[in-house]
């Protein structure tokens, strides 16, 4: 509510207020000019100023001596080649769980399956079926457990 005074504690996360920050620098000949929201972040001195002074900070101090590159054309295709390689994985993972739960393969075929998927032998898996049936890579790159509500 603008202009209304409210006790932060007692309201759900998503009703605070939005952390700003804008600014430019240097204040003599601009270089780099920023405008910075941070969502239900409170107040802009406590969450998106020290953003701004980390920016601030890379882009007029670390980036003259030691700059953050983008990648080159040759990196990013690796870059792309080894993201489609574990989407591919991922998908033949959650193929296999189902097949499993399908009775489809045994526990041991799915162990030795996904051995090969990781590029491992049978003696690198060996005891580890249970956490291979149990847990999959979801999107994120954690492991998670299989539903089998799916």
């Amino acid at each position: 509510c603008k202009g209304k005074r409210y006790n932060k504690a007692e309201l759900d996360e998503r009703h605070w207020d939005h952390a700003w920050f804008n600014g430019f620098a240097p204040v003599d000949n601009p270089q780099i000019a920023l405008a910075i929201l941070v969502e239900n972040g409170g107040g802009g001195s406590k969450t998106a100023a020290p953003i701004g002074r980390a920016l601030f900070d890379y882009w007029l101090v670390q980036r003259p001596k030691d700059p953050i590159l983008p990648p080159n054309e040759e990196e990013m295709l690796k870059i792309k080649a080894e993201k489609q390689a574990e989407k591919e994985r991922k998908i033949e993972a959650y193929k296999l769980q189902k097949a499993l739960e399908a009775g489809e393969i045994t526990e041991a075929e799915l162990a030795e399956r996904q051995a090969e998927l990781n590029g491992e032998t049978a003696e690198d898996t060996e005891g580890d079926s249970e956490t291979l049936t149990n847990t999959t890579t979801d999107t994120t790159g954690t492991n998670s457990p299989i539903s089998n509500h799916n």
